[in-house]
């Protein structure tokens, strides 16, 4: 089970990974609360556009888990429960949401990608979809809390329009670029498949088997 292992292990550390740069980009916050939110909500839709919908889901729900145990990865530092419960709670679960969306349209990394334009639209589109989709809790949530109308709150938010678009295409060179080799070191090569298949079923092969003795018995 040597490269089923490998693997796994390798998938794991790609989640790991892009749930850290999520988490240590809330350093951003000593500039500002609204910067660390904005750059903390990229890196969480950008885990989605490389890692794809599931493995970059599980990148944003680390980080939310990590935060919600007490490590102050949130905007303005802050953890725990309550930090969803506030005001502004709403735009945490859009880290999760933006990841999925995002994944899911772009679906799971391969390792014959390349940077060609047909990837660069995709992955345009994804990026885009993902960041809108991970404002949606937050201006549900803040609707809800806050009082203001929609229409108000719609107001405030346009104004951030120019910086949505320039994360879309940050987001989209960075997917264009950082994707394929996550895909060669996620997911192998025809020769590492058939590898890795043929380590599966050796092992629901050897399970069969067993079964199949105690049964007898």
């Amino acid at each position: 089970m040597k490269e089923t292992t490998l693997r796994n292990a390798l998938r794991s550390s790609c989640t790991i990974a892009c749930s850290f740069l999520t988490g240590i980009t809330v350093l951003f916050s000593f500039i500002s609360n609204e910067t660390s939110l904005q750059v903390q909500n990229m890196t969480a839709v950008l885990s989605g556009c490389i890692l794809g919908g599931i493995n970059g889901s599980s990148a944003a729900g680390l980080f939310i888990m990590a935060g919600i145990l007490g490590i102050p990865v949130f905007p303005g530092f802050e953890s725990g429960f309550a930090a969803f419960t506030s005001e502004n709670g709403g735009w945490l679960w859009g880290f999760f949401t933006g990841a999925l969306v995002s994944g899911l349209i772009i679906k799971h990394p391969a390792p014959y990608e390349k940077a060609v334009p047909g990837t660069f639209i995709k992955a345009a589109a994804a990026s885009a979809a993902g960041l809108a989709a991970s404002y949606i809790p937050g201006l549900l949530w803040y609707l809800h809390s806050s009082g203001d109308s929609a229409c108000d709150i719609l107001k405030s938010h346009i104004l951030y329009l120019n910086i949505q678009v320039a994360k879309t295409a940050v987001c989209t060179v960075l997917t264009v670029f950082l994707r394929p080799p996550a895909a060669r070191l996620m997911y192998p090569g025809l020769e590492s498949a058939l590898k890795e298949q043929n380590e599966l079923m050796e092992k629901l092969k050897t399970y069969n088997q067993k079964k199949h003795r105690r049964s007898e018995k």
